[in-house]
C-alpha cells in the first residue's frame, strides 16, 4: 500500500498496523467471500485530515477504527442470508469495500457520520471528517442490507420486501403451520391456507408494523384466525362451510387499501364462493392489529 499526503511518522504508524489490516480483510472474506477486498482511500483521507492531531496515530484511527472495527462490529454480524443479499446487490466478480472521507459540513445519512453506498462491485463507506478518530462502532452496513428492498437472496415471497421483513416472515412460518393444523382439525384435511404476500406488501407500505411482518401477518392474522375463529367451529358450522366452498377448500388471507369499505367491524371483508373458497380481506388501516373474534364462524351462522 502507498500513503500519499502522509508524513513519515504517520506512515510508520500505518505500516505497523498492516498486520491488523490483513487480518481484518481475511475475516471479512470469510464472511462475504474471497472476492472481497478492503481499499482504504489514503490519498483522500490524507488531504482532508491535514493538520488533524488524530493523524499521529493513523494506525489506530484508520486501520483499527475503520477497518478492524468494520469487521468486529458490523460484518461479523452477517449471517449466510445477509452475506448472500450483499453479494446479490454488489453483483458478480471482484468486489471492494472502499473506505474514504468527505469534508466536514456535508450531509451524512448513517448516524450523521457516514454515507454507505452499495453498488455494482463495491460497498463505499464515506466518513464525515468531523468523525475522524471515532470507530465503526455499530453494524451500519448490516442494517443497510437488511433494510434494502429486494436484496434478499432467500426464496422470494411476492411483493417488495426487505431482507429483515422476509426473515421475520420465515421465522413465523410455524404460526401458519399450526393454524393450518387447527383449521384441518375442525374442517377437514383438504383445507389449505394461502397468503397474498403481494397485497400485504402493497397495502402495508409505510406501516411501522412491516418491520415485523411475520408477526403482522402470520401471528396477528393467521394464528389469530385459527385461535379466535376456526377454533369455535362446531360440526354444523364446519359442514355448512364445506358445502359453501365445494372443492375450493382454502382460506385466503389478503389485505385491502385503507380507502376501501370493510363490512365487518370496519376492518374485514369476508367472501365465500366455490371458486376461491374463503377470502379474508383485512383493512390496511388495521395493520398490526389482532384478528380477535370469530368473524368467519359468525358469517357462516348468518349466511349459510
Amino acid at each position: 500500500m502507498s500513503y500519499p499526503n502522509w508524513k513519515l511518522g504517520e506512515k510508520k504508524a500505518i505500516k505497523e498496523a498492516e498486520p491488523k489490516f490483513a487480518k481484518a480483510q481475511s475475516d471479512i472474506q470469510s464472511k462475504l467471500g474471497s472476492e472481497w477486498t478492503v481499499d482504504v482511500d489514503w490519498e483522500t483521507i490524507g488531504k482532508i485530515t491535514e493538520g488533524n492531531s488524530y493523524r499521529e496515530n493513523a494506525g489506530k484511527n484508520v486501520v483499527e477504527n475503520y477497518v478492524v472495527d468494520l469487521y468486529t462490529n458490523d460484518i461479523a454480524k452477517f449471517d449466510a442470508d445477509a452475506s448472500a443479499a450483499l453479494n446479490k446487490l454488489a453483483g458478480v466478480g471482484n468486489k471492494k469495500i472502499i473506505i474514504t472521507m468527505a469534508p466536514a459540513g456535508g450531509s451524512f445519512d448513517t448516524a450523521s457520520r457516514m454515507n454507505i453506498e452499495i453498488a455494482q462491485g463495491q460497498v463505499k463507506i464515506t466518513w464525515a471528517a468531523d468523525w475522524f478518530g471515532y470507530n465503526h462502532g455499530q453494524d451500519y452496513v448490516h442494517q443497510k442490507v437488511l433494510a434494502t428492498p429486494n436484496s434478499s437472496a432467500m426464496p422470494a415471497i411476492p411483493g417488495t420486501w426487505t431482507l429483515a421483513e422476509i426473515k421475520s416472515v420465515t421465522a413465523a412460518q410455524k404460526k401458519v403451520d399450526d393454524a393450518l393444523h387447527k383449521l384441518r382439525a375442525k374442517a377437514g384435511n383438504e383445507w389449505q391456507i394461502n397468503i397474498d404476500w403481494a397485497k400485504f406488501a402493497e397495502h402495508s407500505a409505510g406501516s411501522s408494523y412491516r418491520a415485523d411482518s411475520g408477526d403482522m401477518v402470520s401471528n396477528k392474522l393467521v394464528a389469530g384466525f385459527a385461535n379466535n375463529d376456526a377454533d369455535k367451529f362446531d360440526a354444523d358450522v364446519a359442514s355448512a362451510l364445506n358445502d359453501a366452498v365445494g372443492s375450493a377448500k382454502k382460506v385466503n388471507f389478503t389485505m385491502g387499501p385503507k380507502t376501501g369499505t370493510y363490512e365487518i367491524s370496519s376492518r374485514l371483508n369476508i367472501k365465500v364462493d366455490k371458486t376461491n373458497g374463503v377470502t379474508l380481506e383485512w383493512n390496511a388501516d388495521w395493520a398490526g392489529y389482532d384478528y380477535g373474534s370469530d368473524y368467519l364462524n359468525q358469517w357462516v351462522l348468518k349466511n349459510c
